[in-house]
């Protein structure tokens, strides 16, 4: 059996794997995983938030073990080992260094597999859905940046939105145009709302709260985590190229604080 755990501050206290039932625990390298070559998204980030495990019949004698933390991690271990085959953990899905490698929604949250005809059938739910690969294990090879690219399919096309919204605002001269916050997907806007199902994302990150200012409604302000708020005076024609800050996200609040403008 194996077993990943963090302790109340959040803090990595490793992976580990028992073969005899939980009497004795021998820990699991975690080279690849803890500096797994991304600015942002290695080891334990975020376990309060999402954290999978899975351990995968790989033959006769070897074990691929995976772990959804911000990315999606994958570690072969031999009969016996306790370090990756190959020489590390495999950074599966670099969401924030070189998603050109597997186009994975990041934040994992669940996984589950079956073996059929020799192949490993696998299916991972993050923030953005449900991705699948036919093959984990000819599939999923590559963990470096520019060394190839993984192979999920992203099953999500047609499930309408599976985003949480966190708030939305609505034009006070024009009904049918809406500005919403999705949690870790944006903030998205429609200006045809009932005769168009396409929504247009407008800012990137954690969308939160948000406003269309009622007298001057091209002026709309967005919110990210803490207190980050920013401001575009195009309306439906905002981007996030266009949105500048007026609170600093280095201010300290809530995960998604509301704010109203006065």
């Amino acid at each position: 059996m194996y077993a990943w755990y963090v302790d109340n501050s959040i803090a990595d206290q490793g992976i580990w794997r028992s073969t005899n039932g939980g009497t004795t625990w021998s820990a699991i390298s975690e080279t690849g995983f803890t500096n797994c070559g991304d600015p942002f998204g290695c080891g334990a980030l975020q376990a309060f938030f999402n954290m999978s495990m899975a351990a995968v019949p790989n033959g006769a004698s070897a074990t691929d073990l995976y772990i959804g933390a911000v990315n999606e991690f994958k570690c072969t271990l031999l009969s016996g080992g306790t370090s990756c085959n190959g020489g590390g953990w495999l950074n599966l899905t670099h969401v924030y260094a070189c998603p050109s490698i597997a186009h994975v929604h990041p934040d994992e949250h669940a996984v589950d597999f079956k073996i059929v005809g020799g192949k490993d059938l696998m299916y991972f739910g993050n923030d953005g859905g449900v991705y699948r690969t036919l093959d984990g294990f000819g599939g999923l090879t590559v963990g470096g940046c520019g060394s190839g690219t993984n192979q999920f399919d992203d099953l999500n096309a047609s499930l309408g939105s599976l985003s949480q919204f966190v708030s939305f605002s609505q034009d006070a001269t024009n009904p049918v145009v809406l500005l919403g916050g999705t949690q870790d997907n944006g903030s998205p806007a429609s200006n045809q709302v009932g005769t168009n199902l396409t929504w247009t994302n407008l800012n990137a990150g954690d969308g939160g709260y948000n406003e269309i200012n009622p007298a001057s409604t091209n002026e709309w302000f967005t919110a990210n985590t803490d207190v980050s708020i920013q401001r575009c005076p195009s309306g439906i024609a905002c981007n996030a190229n266009t949105f500048f800050q007026v609170v600093s996200g280095a201010n300290l609040g809530a995960d998604v604080g509301p704010f109203s403008r006065m």
